[in-house]
């Protein structure tokens, strides 16, 4: 009403459409972003195992797991890189403008997946400038990098409240690898018993 009275015209999408739907999920995300969250504010509490349990989970998803790790090229200007301005990188990828919308992407799908995979190539040539712009990204939108490897940056920022449980994730993950230890030492065991049957063959 108020803004009727200054003469500002107000429509109201149709509820159920698709402009009502992704109004609401933009209110929706920005509510997220300006309410204080204590596990993006500060990630100081994620462990070493945590992060490795992340990387073998986007792993898995690469692999065709499941299919569900979402992936974003980037979206903006290309630092080109001279003899000249190689010295000078992190001042250009601080300075590489960030479009609203594209980042506006990445926030919604970290609220809706926690975790995404970034790939940068098209970005700056140096994958020292990948690992720089992914931090950049990461710290505007209160993410973690998980890991880099290349020009792809794996970026975790749990959801509100939070989706995937870290906690669960790194005792399947340490079974996982207590079963590939144990697998490997009943093919070395098996192995030497093969290799003393042949040894005593031959006696």
């Amino acid at each position: 009403l108020l803004q009727e009275t200054a003469g500002v015209t107000v429509d109201l999408a149709e509820p159920g459409s698709k402009v009502h739907e992704a109004c609401s999920q933009l209110v929706t995300n920005f509510c997220k972003r300006i309410t204080p969250n204590a596990l993006s504010d500060d990630y100081s509490w994620m462990t070493g195992s945590m992060r490795m349990a992340l990387r073998s989970l986007s792993n898995k998803k690469k692999r065709g797991g499941d299919g569900t790790l979402t992936e974003i090229s980037w979206g903006g200007p290309r630092i080109e890189m001279t003899e000249e301005t190689v010295e000078q990188l992190e001042d250009l990828v601080e300075e590489l403008p960030l479009s609203p919308e594209w980042m506006e992407h990445l926030d919604a799908a970290l609220w809706q997946d926690e975790m995404i995979l970034l790939r940068l190539t098209s970005a700056v040539k140096k994958k020292k400038g990948a690992k720089l712009l992914g931090t950049r990204i990461a710290n505007i939108l209160k993410a973690t990098v998980a890991q880099t490897v290349g020009h792809c940056v794996l970026l975790y920022r749990p959801g509100s409240p939070p989706v995937m449980d870290l906690e669960q994730m790194v005792k399947a993950y340490k079974k996982q690898q207590d079963e590939k230890d144990l697998a490997k030492e009943e093919r070395r065991k098996e192995w030497e018993r093969q290799q003393e049957q042949q040894q005593q063959d031959q006696g």
